[in-house]
Order: structure tokens, then sequence, then C-alpha cells
């Protein structure tokens, strides 16, 4: 039953490549990337399964959910729980005053923030994060044991990454550490504490990045092809270039060769639209946590009006640690952070898209599947399809455009031309942006009113009024 399972959790697309179950195999299971630069796991021949798989794997639909892992962690801290966001102690929005932690991050500069002060504090000896790498693929999971090295790699990297080895060397070396991940990610290392001593009590500390999807590393080539270069020449690619004084969800991408770097700009690029999900995992489209629900801390960036607009970059954050409650507060009164305390509602509006794709858009997704007779792990969200047709289209393009994209790059790769995955994907993504057009009625109310405005100002200028 066991290994029926791991079949069907990578059969299906539903493993996100987190290394977990290699990290539990001892050498029965390995992951690799697959020919859709995606990180899968892969049974070795002769490797076993580990038994308890269904337990630690967070889309095997065996282990607790998110509900479940929150009342165990945080209920007994006195924190209040929200419907979207799950467990929370304070929520806030904001940035990092000093020594140019801010300049230096994606958003408000926090994650890398935090991670110092509590290495500073001896709370932790080091921090499993992505960081750039000099290798065929472009990041990876890394420890992290200096201020130096934590600042270093700092920013959000929407590339492709596995946990396996860097697991490993804490298993090697002992110490206590913090992980920064997506939910999924922060979710499989609870998994994995609950079932084993030696994790549990050298992984303190989790720090959850809220997340849209995963991307595959197609995302990073393709963004390289729209620059003018050669995706196999790509040495480096920073996703998060901010670009003053234009909003902060106005940031482009700088894409850099042995040669030369190339800057485009996210908003002027075709895919740069989020809720296309061109390049997305398969298991991102039936994962039900957007803010990282069993993270001590979740941090993300403030999409709210009064904040978007800086284009420096503002952090939203859900404390759920009472230490890490306490270093916020300390900062802040000393002016060291300058948070604003923001309600779990004004959170949840930050990530609005994202969670009504991962509540009403996943009960249609998984409706569909039940039609289709397709097995998938259980979810808090239950299988619905009561839709207005407007929404229950909306959900149909957005997924058959993350599906196409994977299809469509490959072919175009392998034409050697970019233009053919344009050409193929326009279709879908020109009926996904109709959608969100106002209605001919609209428009045309819309038109007549600016006609009769611009009527009334005639009449009043040659009246000299």
């Amino acid at each position: 039953m066991t290994d029926e399972l791991f079949n069907k959790v990578v059969a299906g697309g539903y493993c996100i490549g987190c290394g977990i179950c290699s990290a539990k195999s001892n050498g029965g299971i390995v992951i690799e990337m697959n020919d859709r630069g995606m990180y899968e796991a892969r049974l070795t021949q002769g490797g076993v399964v580990p038994n308890d798989f269904a337990l630690i794997c967070p889309f095997s639909g065996g282990s607790p959910d998110e509900d479940k892992l929150g009342d165990e962690y945080f209920n007994a801290t006195g924190a209040q729980r929200h419907p979207e966001i799950g467990y929370y102690h304070n929520c806030y929005a904001g940035h990092v005053v000093e020594d140019g932690y801010r300049e230096a991050g994606s958003s408000g500069g926090f994650v890398s923030w935090l991670l110092v002060q509590l290495l500073r504090r001896g709370l932790i000896d080091g921090v499993l994060h992505v960081a750039p790498q000099n290798s065929e693929h472009l990041f990876s999971y890394a420890i992290s044991r200096t201020e130096a090295e934590i600042r270093s790699r700092a920013k959000s990297r929407y590339y492709p990454v596995e946990a396996s080895e860097a697991l490993a060397m804490v298993r090697e070396m002992p110490g206590r550490y913090a992980m920064v991940g997506v939910p999924c990610f922060i979710k499989a290392v609870n998994l994995l504490a609950k079932s084993d001593p030696q994790m549990k009590a050298r992984i303190i500390f989790r720090i959850g990045i809220i997340c849209g999807h995963l991307k595959s590393s197609r995302f990073a080539d393709y963004l390289a092809e729209r620059a003018g270069l050669d995706p196999d020449e790509m040495t480096a690619i920073d996703f998060r270039k901010k670009l003053p004084p234009r909003m902060a969800a106005d940031y482009g991408a700088e894409i850099s060769t042995a040669g030369k770097a190339v800057g485009v700009r996210m908003a002027e690029t075709y895919g740069g639209n989020w809720g296309y999900g061109f390049f997305k995992y398969e298991a991102c489209n039936f994962c039900d946590d957007v803010v990282g629900e069993t993270a001590d801390v979740s941090v993300g960036d403030a999409w709210l009006p009064g904040y978007v607009q800086d284009a420096n970059g503002t952090n939203v954050v859900v404390t759920r640690h009472p230490e890490i409650v306490k270093i916020v507060e300390e900062a802040r009164a000393s002016g060291r952070l300058g948070f604003d305390t923001i309600d779990a509602a004004t959170v949840a509006q930050s990530q609005l898209g994202g969670l009504r794709d991962r509540r009403e858009g996943l009960a249609f997704r998984l409706a569909q599947a039940d039609q289709q007779g397709r097995w998938y792990p259980k979810k808090r969200v239950k299988a619905a399809q009561d839709l207005p047709r407007k929404r229950r289209r909306v959900y149909e393009l957005r997924y058959l455009i993350s599906q196409r994209s994977h299809m469509a790059y490959a072919k175009a790769r392998a034409a050697g031309s970019l233009a053919l995955f344009e050409q193929e994907m326009h279709p879908l993504t020109d009926a996904y942006d109709r959608l969100y057009q106002p209605d001919v009625f609209v428009r045309c109310r819309r038109f007549a009113g600016r006609a009769v405005r611009k009527l009334i100002s005639l009449i009043t200028r040659s009246a000299g009024t």
C-alpha cells in the first residue's frame, strides 16, 4: 500500500520535489529534475519507500492537514485563528528600517533581518534557505552560518529546489537551525519532525514564504529568451529587481550570462501575469495553503492600498511563535522595524487572488477530478462546481494554461523558436484576459459617460463659463 501511494503521488504529478521522503529513505528515494524542469521523487532500484511515507509527504493525503498541525503547534500559545491565514498572534505590514535589509530584499527585507536576529541572540546556529549556485541548477538549499552568508542569500527565487541534501547536512552537523520555505516545504519539515526526534530537536524555527505557486526551471529559461539571451548560457537570475519609482508590484527580472546582464520588466513580459500560471507545478493546483499556516512566522508582499505604491517594497507578516513576537515588538519599539499593525482579514486581502484560487478554484478542480475518476490527495476544501459560468471558465482556462505551457515550451525549444511558444499560448491567454474585461454593456455605458462629459465640457467652454 505504501508503494502504491508513492506511485500515485508521483504519477499524478502531486510530488512537489521537497525531498522529505528521500531524507527518510536511506538512499531508497532520490530527487531528480524531470524533463519539464521540475523536481520529483524516484524510487531507486532495490529502494524501499519509508513505511511512514503517508505521514511525511505533504501531498499524500494521509498526513495531518494544516488545521490539525496548527492546533498542535499554536493553539496552546494563546494564538487566535483565522479561516484563511490560520493561527496568528500579531499581523503587520511594514519594512526593516535599519542597515540596508530592505534595499537588498525582494520586498521589505524582513526574512533576512529576522534570521540575523535569531543568530545574534544565539537561538540558532544556522539557516537552511535557498541560495544561488554556480552549477547546472541555478539555486539549491544551502546552510548559512554567518550574518554575511544570510544576507548574501536574500530575495525570493522562483525556481525549483529540493531539501534532501541540506537535511542530510543537518543530520551530520549537530546544532539548532531555522528553515525558510514555501508552505508545502514547511509542512513537510513539520511532518518529518513528528516522526524523527533528531530533526525535531535541530530544526526549531520555520519561516514560511507566502506562495502563489512554484515554477519549473523553464520559467527562468523563458525569461532569458525574452531578454534575448541563450538559456544554456545563463549564469544567474534575479527574479525581483526593484524598479523605483514604479509601484512595488511593477518589478523586473535581471538575467546574467558570463558576458552581460539584461533586465526585463515583468509587467511588459508575456507570461509575467502570475494568474496565467505558466510553468506551474501540478501539485500547486491541488494545494490549499497560501500563507504558510504551519510556519512560526509567515512573510510575503503587502499587496495592499497604501503600501503597494512604495517601490522599495513592504512585507506582510504573520507571527505565531512567542519568541518571534517578542523580537518583532522590541524592534518596533526601538524604531528598527517600520511595522504597522493590521488585522488578519487585511492579511487575507493582501493575498485575495491566491486564496480565492486555493478555495473556490480548488473546489472546482477537485470536482473536475472526481468526474474524470482521477485520484487526488485529500484536502480541507471540498469538491464543488456550483459556480457562476464566468468563474468556472476562469478556472478551466487557468488550469489549461498551466498544463499547456509545459508542452508548448518544450516544443518551442526543440524548434528553436520562442515565437512558437507564444503563438500556441495566446489563444488561451487571450480568452483568459477577456474574462477580466468589462462586459459589452458596461463598456458601452462607460464610453457614453465619457462622451457626455466631454460634450458638457465643450459647451461650457464655448459659453465662457
